[in-house]
């Protein structure tokens, strides 16, 4: 009786922040405001929609760019970048922001996350994550709203490239186009854009 009240695992700890913000992000996704035709999506569907964003695993049941509305995009594209960057950097930079200190069970809890050895300085590497994240998708979404301007108004243009950025960042695999990126194969720029950015990640700069 005494083993279903052991202190949780960081693994475990880990595992229930996930299972929660999939159920948060899934109860968002089901209300009318996320769709664009006002009636809101079945549990089960955006369950799924929410697992695969917050896993970067980029299956869909529904036309991403046609089916949500702008709320529901910017939710999937919140669940994917705090799955790409892991929700514990996301946890440790907002309380180091308020101006808080992360406790040595939080700092054990962010490097189980993560993966670093323990001679690595958690809160830096931290940093250093946040800053080379912010700066290859704020530049992704440079580019290629540039080269989506050519095709659509600034302010699309730029919405869909943030989106855009962001996901192939974090190899998330969601678009807002019913074909994906297909309708650009031919393009150059975007094409060398996302692919600059999906492997930016894997640079040695990640492995330090």
């Amino acid at each position: 009786m005494t083993s279903l009240f052991k202190k949780p695992t960081s693994i475990q700890l880990i595992v229930a922040g996930f299972l929660f913000l999939i159920f948060i992000g899934a109860f968002l996704l089901t209300l009318p405001a996320a769709s664009s035709s006002g009636y809101g999506q079945t549990f089960l569907d955006a369950l799924f929609t929410a697992s695969s964003a917050i896993t970067t695993t980029g299956l869909v049941v529904v036309n991403t760019g046609s089916f949500y509305s702008s709320s529901g995009q910017i939710i999937i594209l919140a669940l994917f970048q705090i799955g790409g960057l892991g929700y514990m950097i996301i946890i440790t930079l907002v309380v180091l922001g308020i101006g808080g200190r992360l406790s040595i069970s939080g700092q054990t809890l962010l490097r189980q996350s993560i993966t670093r050895p323990t001679s690595v300085d958690m809160i830096r590497f931290a940093k250093i994550i946040l800053l080379f994240t912010l700066v290859f998708e704020l530049a992704g979404t440079i580019f290629l709203g540039l080269s989506w301007m050519r095709f659509f108004p600034c302010g699309k243009a730029f919405y869909m490239a943030a989106f855009h950025s962001v996901s192939a960042f974090c190899t998330a695999g969601f678009s807002l186009f019913p074909d994906s990126l297909k309708a650009y194969n031919e393009c150059f720029s975007i094409n060398l854009i996302i692919s600059l950015l999906a492997l930016a990640p894997l640079s040695h700069f990640f492995k330090m």
